[in-house]
């Protein structure tokens, strides 16, 4: 409803609607959603982006009216901060190194950089001709993902935050030595298993992509 408001036709709106929601990022045009020239349109696919990128069951709790679990998951907060740094930093190199507009820089960066850290691929700009800076912080927010329990690829937040906590961890136990440290997610503590899942798989990931980068490097591309 909210994309054939913005124009698109029912066809489109459907489609659309469908690889938003499901994080995938087909479109129907070559040119992706830069094909309808429409700033509305990559609003509203930002905003469904951000939303299927969180954990899909803590809307349950907020259709029996709790917005408590949502608003106070530590992986729903780092993946929030992680945006809206991202999103600044973006927003403030495109108006002083390519003269955009306020608005205009503001929603370039918000649709391209949410369209990457929830894995979706939604395009609109090429935004490899942004410089060096904005090109490292969107691939470095394809790599970590969105939240677990979304439909977002990616390392994943949940992973993440036992990882900047568990480096927390280890240098407050090196300036203390004699003090008892915990990882923690939600305030309780992380058994060992978990996290020495999070730390396999996060080593894992890394070490797949960067040998098919490899590959592909060896391959000329």
């Amino acid at each position: 409803l909210a994309f054939a408001a913005a124009g698109m036709d029912g066809f489109d709106a459907v489609g659309h609607a469908m690889a938003a929601i499901a994080t995938g990022g087909f479109s129907s045009h070559d040119a992706g959603l830069g094909h309808f020239q429409s700033p509305a349109i990559e609003w509203i696919a930002t905003l469904f982006m951000l939303l299927s990128a969180l954990p899909f069951v803590l809307y349950v709790h907020l259709l029996r009216g709790q917005a408590g679990p949502l608003l106070g998951e530590d992986q729903v907060r780092l993946f929030l901060a992680m945006i809206a740094t991202g999103v600044a930093l973006i927003t403030v190199w495109l108006m002083r190194h390519h003269d955009v507009p306020f608005l205009d820089a503001l929603r370039l960066s918000a649709f391209n950089l949410v369209s990457l850290i929830t894995t979706t691929g939604f395009t609109s700009h090429d935004f490899s001709l942004w410089g060096a800076f904005p090109g490292l912080i969107l691939v470095t927010a394809m790599l970590v993902g969105g939240c677990t329990g979304s439909t977002a690829g990616g390392i994943k937040m949940f992973r993440l935050w036992l990882l900047f906590r568990s480096v927390g961890v280890q240098l407050a136990s090196q300036a203390f030595p004699r003090g008892v440290f915990r990882v923690t997610y939600n305030g309780r503590r992380v058994s060992e298993e978990i996290l020495e899942g999070a730390i396999t798989n996060f080593f894992d990931y890394l070490s797949t992509v960067a040998l098919l980068s490899l590959a592909l490097g060896l391959a000329g591309l």
